[in-house]
């Protein structure tokens, strides 16, 4: 297996569109909130990472990411 390189344009990057969505989720929802410890920011990241994995998504036809890979 190879790995295909392909260049953009500059400014305009091709990424996947899930991924642009959950970074902006992250963005938005998570990074707003302050936490005092490690601990803390790992309790804030898997709770919202439950709580994205079982929202459901246009994207996915209106199931949930769990729905998907189940």
């Amino acid at each position: 297996m190879t790995i295909d390189r392909r260049q953009i344009k500059a400014y305009a990057p091709q990424t996947n569109g899930m991924v642009e969505r959950f970074n902006g989720s992250v963005a938005t929802e998570v990074l707003q909130v302050c936490v005092s410890s490690y601990e803390d920011l790992e309790i804030l990241l898997r709770g919202f990472c439950f709580a994205y994995n079982h929202r459901q998504q246009r994207v996915l036809g209106g199931i949930t990411p769990v729905q998907r890979i189940t």
